[in-house]
Order: structure tokens, then C-alpha cells, then sequence
């Protein structure tokens, strides 16, 4: 899995990245190493790790200041785009009121792949108010990464008709494209609750 790299701090960062690595995934930059933190490699002209199909953003920040710092640019971008965000800290490293998930160093791996396989709770919510608008109160839906953008799964009750079915699937789609413009696929599964 593709990782984008957030970080204030070059050898936390290589630490977390060397983990990351060994477990099989890729990690992809928002700097160049040792550069300034603007222009990012996005606005440079070159290859940003969002649009390069990284599924879940790290910092690690080898601490964790109160406010983000200059050189994690790209967390703005990941929140923007409802990446799963994890600050990578020592196991002593304490952030009372944290908004990230913050994450012990050593269970960084883990927590990468239980992000990147999350419900996404704002596309879902989204979704299933519009699926249950078309087709009633008993479906379900959720919406999660996949490796070429999002996937939403539908369960409808087995008396929908295949129009119905069809109507809810293209409006899921359209809901999803509303809160997600950045996705690059949006793939609908319906089923049979």
C-alpha cells in the first residue's frame, strides 16, 4: 500500500519509514529530503504522494507540539481529501485533546492497515442518508479505500427492484463525488441484505 509521508522531523520520519517499508508498503514523500517546507513537491511541479494513490497519511514528528509545524504541509492536504491521518510518537509522548490518531511507534504498521481498511464515516453517512432515501429505511451502505480510490458497499432488502437498485447506486455515487471530488474511482457492490 502506498503511504504518504508527513513530517517535521527527518529521523523520526526515517524511522517510521524504515517500519513501514519492511512491512511490504510504499512511502511517498511531500519533500525532498532536508528541503524547505514550501514549495511542497506538489506545487513544484512534481510528483505529489496524494495523487500518486497513497491511501493513509503519517506524520511523525519525533514529538508532538500542540498546533502542526511548518514542515507537515501535507497534513492540510490529506485532511482535505478525508485521508486517514496517524502521528507516529515515542511511547511516552502524551497530546491531551489530540484530533489525529495518534499511534506508538512500534504499532505504526498495524495501525496503517486497520486505517486504510476503515469505513470512512463521512462518505458513509452520506451515502446511506441517500440510499435510504431512495429505496427506504432498511438498506445499509458503508465506504471504504480501495486501491484505485473508494468502494461502496449497498445491502438492499431483496423485494428492490433492479431499477430502484440501479437509481441507488448512481445517486451513492454522486454523494460520494460530493464529499470525496479527489477519488479517482468510486465503485459501487449492491447486495441483498
Amino acid at each position: 500500500m502506498r503511504i504518504a509521508m508527513i513530517q517535521s522531523d527527518q529521523r523520526a520520519g526515517a524511522r517510521t519509514q524504515d517500519l513501514l517499508e519492511e512491512a511490504g508498503h510504499e512511502v511517498l514523500h511531500c519533500l525532498d529530503s532536508g528541503s524547505n517546507p514550501f514549495p511542497c513537491r506538489g506545487v513544484a511541479g512534481g510528483p505529489c504522494p496524494l495523487d500518486e494513490g497513497a491511501v493513509v497519511a503519517v506524520s511523525a514528528p519525533g514529538s508532538v507540539p500542540p498546533e502542526p509545524q511548518a514542515g507537515d504541509v501535507g497534513l492540510i492536504c490529506a485532511l482535505r481529501r478525508h485521508l486517514p491521518v496517524l502521528v507516529a510518537v515515542p511511547d511516552d509522548v502524551r497530546w491531551p485533546g489530540a484530533r489525529l490518531g495518534l499511534v506508538a511507534d512500534h504499532d505504526v504498521v498495524a495501525a496503517v492497515e486497520q486505517a486504510a481498511a476503515a469505513v470512512l464515516p463521512v462518505h458513509t453517512a452520506a451515502v446511506l442518508d441517500e440510499v435510504r432515501r431512495v429505496v427506504g429505511g432498511a438498506a445499509s451502505a458503508t465506504v471504504t479505500r480501495s486501491v484505485d480510490g473508494l468502494e461502496i458497499a449497498i445491502d438492499l432488502p431483496e423485494d428492490v427492484e433492479a431499477s430502484v437498485a440501479q437509481a441507488a447506486a448512481v445517486r451513492a455515487q454522486s454523494v460520494v463525488r460530493g464529499v470525496d471530488s479527489w477519488a479517482a474511482t468510486i465503485d459501487v457492490r449492491i447486495g441483498a441484505g
